[in-house]
């Protein structure tokens, strides 16, 4: 039996009967394969658009993220300095610490430095940075009674 060039047959009898039951198959995938190409053309083409987008949106999610860690690392140091402020409770001129429990530790803090500031029992307690409270160690009990 004679074949068509592509691999598709159709079969030729005798009598010069020619049967054309592979000839309609044949002529469908002829349009068959010529459509997908254009498909797969347009599919590809889309794909190519897909990506192009997509490899934008990344780019801009990127740069949005690399925004965004810089506005959380400032937050984080403003709530850092409020967070220390909180800590200290001004009172009389002189800073006194929290505890986690909300009472304070029996201490005097230097309103400039933070550091704990000494007192010699009847002298006012002092800071090395200069600073000076206006009340003495003898005192201390009655000032933190005073404290919210």
């Amino acid at each position: 039996m004679p074949q068509v060039a592509g691999g598709s047959a159709f079969y030729v009898r005798c009598h010069s009967r020619i049967y054309f039951m592979g000839l309609i198959e044949y002529l469908d995938k002829l349009i068959v394969e010529h459509g997908s190409s254009v498909i797969a053309d347009k599919h590809r083409d889309f794909i190519r658009a897909q990506a192009a987008a997509l490899e934008k949106k990344v780019a801009d999610l990127e740069a949005d993220n690399t925004a965004l860690k810089k506005r959380v690392s400032h937050l984080e140091s403003e709530l850092a300095a409020q967070t220390r402020l909180k800590e200290f409770e001004e009172h009389r001129g002189a800073f006194f610490k929290r505890k986690p429990d909300g009472s304070y530790h029996l201490a005097v803090y230097c309103p400039r430095c933070k550091q704990s500031a000494n007192s010699n029992h009847m002298l006012p307690y002092s800071c090395s940075c200069g600073w000076s409270a206006g009340f003495a160690a003898w005192e201390l009990k009655s000032v933190m009674k005073e404290l919210p």
